[in-house]
């Protein structure tokens, strides 16, 4: 009688074949850490922001922080969403990311507040000329 196992090393180029595929597979599902990803935040208020993606905390910015930089890729995405909230729980600032921004492009939001101003941006977006401060008399969004 014929002996009909599969020889050790046949065995191992399927395993390492089939691991290999499922990583392309993964690949192609939509998840990244792609490094080009970053969140850019000036938080010109006066309290600690707590930056989300997708409902992930990735890190708190120091009150009153300029030009920090966030990782965002591997939270899902894509679309991710970026939130900058407050120790309350309360988001200040939502930044909505469709897609991974190509090269040169980009998407910014500013939140003024009554703490402070808060820009986030993702990509190459350039934020816009610098806001004005209020008027006075203005009521501007709380920041709990």
């Amino acid at each position: 009688m014929q002996n009909r196992e599969v020889p050790l090393r046949r065995l191992v180029v399927v395993v390492v074949a089939a691991s290999l595929a499922t990583g392309a597979l993964t690949g192609c599902a939509g998840w990244t850490t792609d490094p080009e990803l970053t969140l850019r935040v000036d938080s010109r208020i006066d309290r600690p922001l707590l930056v989300y993606v997708n409902g992930d905390w990735v890190g708190t910015i120091p009150a009153g922080a300029t030009d920090a930089t966030i990782p965002a890729g591997g939270h899902g995405g894509p679309p991710w969403t970026a939130e900058g909230r407050v120790a309350s729980g309360t988001a200040l600032v939502t930044l909505p990311i469709p897609a991974a921004p190509a090269a040169g492009e980009g998407l910014t939001t500013t939140a003024v507040l009554a703490c402070g101003t808060i820009t986030m941006t993702v990509g190459e977006a350039d934020p816009g000329p610098s806001l004005a401060p209020a008027a006075p008399g203005t009521e501007l969004p709380p920041c709990d």
